[in-house]
């Protein structure tokens, strides 16, 4: 195996050990009007922006793994993060400027699918008010979006950033 390409998974990994230590165990405690920010997500949109799509769906699978285990939830990362992170990288490769303005509105649009999905299973299984699930999830997609502007640079770096 190429030395160049062992440090880059290697970073990758560490980069996402690094981020669920925060996602588990730092912001499951700092809620804002009751929502918790989701940056494993954002990191695996952001490495999909960067790195291609190919690498943002395989980042976006593990980042899915550990994105459920650190809610302790039913499995819906694990197969969100890995379109996300494709997407995300199809998305730049043809239509976007990579570039912090495209990095924030694919970003929003992740976080806001992301909310949507989640959204869901309150609404149909839970009879909660639509309303108040869709001023939750703006309030999350919104909240989540501060991390993504300090996600920019290390996302960039760990990728392997375009040029």
């Amino acid at each position: 195996m190429d030395k160049l390409f062992l440090k880059k998974i290697l970073r990758l990994a560490f980069f996402l050990f690094v981020l669920y230590i925060f996602q588990a165990f730092v912001f499951t405690r700092v809620a804002v009007k009751g929502v918790k920010p989701l940056i494993i997500p954002v990191a695996a949109i952001g490495v999909g922006f960067f790195g291609g799509g190919v690498k943002g769906g395989v980042f976006g699978l593990f980042c899915g793994i550990l994105c459920d285990a650190a809610f302790d939830s039913v499995p819906l990362f694990v197969f969100l993060l890995p379109v996300l992170g494709m997407f995300s990288g199809l998305i730049t490769e043809y239509y976007l400027i990579p570039g912090l303005p495209s990095y924030i509105i694919c970003s929003l649009g992740g976080l806001l699918v992301i909310s949507v999905f989640q959204m869901f299973s309150f609404v149909m299984f839970k009879n909660a008010s639509l309303a108040v699930v869709a001023e939750a999830a703006l309030y999350q997609s919104l909240y989540s979006l501060i991390f993504a502007l300090l996600l920019y640079w290390p996302s960039r770096l760990v990728s392997g950033g375009r040029k």
